[in-house]
């Protein structure tokens, strides 16, 4: 059966992202009387046919139950599809692969790097996730995610495919292995000069790592995230992410705790690969001019200076450019640390360039002021919460106000993370306000199918709000911070710009959103869904109005 005939009976039941209390039904049956209608409504069904793949909290939750079973069936079955669809993998060495893991910024090195090697001239194809506003941000070619139009085509090519060759009903790849292998297959079909593959979960088993022969592999910083799956332990975690590793084939990592470094350079020797310990950005030479970077917070430099090794590596694997690499002459405990490099003028507007929406990102709407910042562990909180208490005292020093400035929370934890974790680092932030809400974008979402989930039960994500809000009253009940528990996103929003009712007069607000890069989503899918309504200034600040 093809997409369209399936599409007929087929109600929507399900993706990876933001829950809705309402289901969204494919528009088949509509009156069509434009083009656009017409444009709209295929890739609204090509959405709903894809959320009705099983989703990523589906797969996490077997895989919790059956760890074992991952690494049996996940590379196999990725190589399964791929050549349903035409692909070997042989096919994906011609795409030049930059892979790349790590427990956090592992999106953002991505980030600086596709942005280097597009001011290079290069073709860039970049697979990321998860996607923040709209599941066409997962791949992107030069930078930009595919049109509505592109992704309808490329996923009923690949859809198709798939489900003609199946060898029993239910053999479908997931959603997550379903956009990998249509990632892969849209890269092949652009010829895209470089494919920038971040890697979904861990590394060993993850099905990104079907890539054999990629240029260069990266490991961003360590920490704890999926434990159920990658192990309780850095040096469980540390070996999943090593899994990308590959014979002759240089690997950078960004400074790792020494337990964790060390099973990286183990894991390293036994297969073969040479692997560096990347310095911060500001170790190279800038020839004088200051270190700018297009994503703002003190960790970025860390990925930045990965971003630089690894297209620096890669550069040279092209022979047509690059900087050439000095003898390395220190060591980081038994590793040898990357030498310096040049800051060319390339790299430094790539850098100075890149833009990865919902990490450490600045939102300008009148009086209110959206912080968003997607950190998903408890030490990418702490450096939230450096990041806001700086970004928002600066904020507060540009745009002098006589108006009162309230400071407010709106926070979620999802899946098995342990909110306290998290909250225990946001109470020096001086808020004013914690609100909790589950990542429901609104509860009718018509036209955000992208943000669709039914994972997680509405009453259930309530109910763990106020066990969010029960944790931030024991950890900082001292502190006098109200709360408030939304049952949306939209409400939550609207509680906090529809006059300020906590205070007499009206106030400036900052906002910071965090604890789920999904509800950040949310809130950007509500304020800017094209991602495109404001423009950074030479501050990392987005300005603009909706």
């Amino acid at each position: 059966m093809r997409l369209s005939s399936f599409l007929k009976k087929m109600v929507l039941v399900g993706s990876s992202q933001v829950i809705t209390s309402t289901s969204i039904v494919s528009a088949t049956t509509s009156v069509r009387t434009s083009y656009t209608e017409i444009h709209q409504t295929d890739y609204e069904e090509v959405i709903s046919t894809l959320n009705s793949l099983q989703s990523n909290a589906t797969v996490l939750e077997w895989a919790r139950k059956n760890p074992g079973a991952v690494a049996v069936r996940s590379l196999p079955q990725t190589i399964k599809y791929l050549a349903r669809v035409g692909l070997s993998v042989d096919d994906l060495n011609q795409l030049n692969v930059i892979h790349v893991s790590g427990t956090k910024g592992k999106g953002s090195t991505c980030a600086f790097c596709e942005s280097i090697l597009r001011r290079h001239g290069y073709k860039t194809g970049f697979y990321s996730s998860p996607h923040v506003v709209a599941v066409r941000e997962r791949i992107r070619i030069d930078g930009r995610p595919l049109s509505e139009t592109a992704f309808s085509r490329y996923f009923r090519e690949v859809y198709d495919r798939l489900y003609e060759k199946r060898s029993y009903p239910e053999d479908m790849p997931p959603y997550f292995k379903f956009l990998t292998v249509m990632g892969f297959y849209v890269f092949v079909k652009e010829k895209v000069d470089v494919a920038i593959v971040e890697v979904g979960i861990g590394g060993q088993y993850d099905c990104t790592n079907v890539v054999r022969k990629p240029v260069v592999c990266g490991v961003s910083s360590l920490g704890f995230d999926h434990t159920a799956i990658l192990g309780a332990t850095l040096p469980e975690i540390a070996w999943q992410k090593a899994g990308i590793f590959k014979p002759d084939v240089p690997a950078f990592t960004s400074p790792q705790a020494d337990e964790a470094l060390a099973v990286l350079a183990d894991r390293a020797r036994n297969i073969g690969a040479a692997l560096f310990v990347s310095p911060s950005v500001e170790s190279h030479d800038w020839h004088g001019t200051p270190v700018s970077l297009g994503l703002a917070g003190n960790v970025q430099r860390a990925n930045a200076g990965l971003a630089v090794q690894l297209v620096n590596v890669w550069l040279r694997s092209r022979k047509t450019s690059g900087v050439e690499w000095k003898p390395c002459v220190k060591m980081h405990g038994s590793i040898p640390l990357a030498p310096s490099l040049d800051i060319t003028g390339e790299m430094a507007e790539g850098l100075g360039g890149c833009d990865w929406p919902g990490r450490h990102q600045v939102l300008r709407r009148g009086n209110l002021t959206y912080f968003l910042d997607g950190a998903h562990t408890p030490e990418s909180a702490k450096t939230c919460a450096e990041w806001f208490v700086e970004a928002s005292q600066r904020e507060n020093f540009d745009v002098w106000s006589s108006r009162p400035l309230k400071r407010i929370l709106l926070f979620n934890a999802t899946g098995a993370r342990c909110a306290d974790s998290f909250l225990l680092h946001f109470g020096d932030c001086g808020f004013d306000f914690a609100v909790f809400c589950p990542n429901i974008a609104m509860k009718s979402v018509k036209r955000l199918a992208d943000q669709v989930s039914v994972a997680v039960m509405e009453d259930e994500s309530l109910r763990r709000c106020e066990s969010n809000r029960t944790t931030w009253s024991k950890l900082h009940g001292a502190v006098g911070v109200r709360t408030k528990v939304c049952a949306t996103i939209s409400d939550a929003l609207d509680w906090v710009s529809s006059g300020f009712v906590f205070c007499s007069d009206p106030s400036r607000v900052h906002l910071l959103v965090t604890g789920s890069l999904h509800l950040v989503g949310g809130v950007l899918s509500i304020l800017d869904p094209d991602l495109e309504s404001g423009k950074k200034n030479g501050s990392g600040i987005c300005v603009g109005s909706v």
